[in-house]
């Protein structure tokens, strides 16, 4: 929500944030100011030190900016929730649902990531729902039709849907999560 209102959004490092209520209540604390703790990596089951947040916040923004001039178009986004599932091979899959075009702005001085929404429209993952109704014949349809509330995309409702449309599918689950990350259409 903060990024769809235009909010720049600060990327903190894991530092400690404590657990349980101290935890929910710092997460909070820190959103109202819009900042916003990294919790893990894909791929690693722990917290992302700052270090390696600034090491990975330079490596994408320099990806991005080469990925622009090459082809003129940023492949920088926010992916808000992840569709873990099994291809027909059974070979498990994760897909993003929902894509925001992202700008990180990296101050190396300062050691501060900084996340701004870059032109252009969010965009639900219409390739996932085409390989899907084609493989599966499972429909998605709330991929091409974004449910809405009063403050834009109801990410919430996106979720649910799909989580109903994948009941009993072994293997296949909603992660409600986000990551940033280059992704590649072609």
């Amino acid at each position: 929500e903060l990024l769809a209102a235009g909010k720049e959004l600060t990327l903190l490092g894991d530092q400690g944030s404590g657990t349980g209520d101290e935890a929910v209540a710092r997460t909070a604390m820190e959103l109202s100011r819009n900042r916003c703790r990294t919790a893990y990596s894909l791929g690693l089951d722990m917290p992302m030190s700052s270090e390696q947040l600034m090491k990975t916040g330079r490596t994408l923004s320099r990806n991005a900016r080469l990925a622009e001039e090459e082809s003129g178009f940023s492949p920088l986004y926010l992916a808000a929730g992840l569709l873990q599932w099994l291809d027909k091979s059974g070979t498990p899959r994760l897909a993003p649902l929902l894509l925001y075009p992202v700008e990180l702005k990296v101050d190396n001085r300062n050691q501060k990531i900084t996340l701004i929404r870059s032109q252009g429209e969010h965009l639900g993952n219409i390739t996932l729902l085409e390989r899907l109704r084609q493989d599966f014949d499972l429909s998605l349809d709330t991929l091409a039709d974004l449910p809405e509330n009063d403050d834009g995309i109801d990410l919430e409702a996106l979720l649910c849907g799909v989580q109903h449309a994948i009941i009993g599918r072994p293997g296949w689950r909603v992660v409600p999560a986000s990551l940033i990350t280059t992704f590649s259409f072609a």
